[in-house]
């Protein structure tokens, strides 16, 4: 499945979570939406890593984000 598709798992799985009363573990998410914490970790930190204007697009290009 793709990392879009797991990560709008996780987004309803923690809004459904909230409606219920209680701020989900990350234990709690990856048991509900079917995965294991430490794909559920890596899956949340490679979406927080920032990204540099100035770094090229392509490696064999000198364009950039900006």
């Amino acid at each position: 499945e793709s990392v879009y598709g797991i990560l709008k798992q996780i987004r309803d799985t923690r809004r459904l979570c909230i409606q219920e009363g209680h701020t989900p573990t990350n234990e709690e998410l990856a048991r509900r939406i079917g995965i294991t914490v430490e794909r559920l970790t890596e899956i949340l930190m490679s979406t927080r890593k920032p990204t540099s204007l100035q770094q090229s697009t392509w490696m064999d290009q000198d364009v950039t984000f900006q």
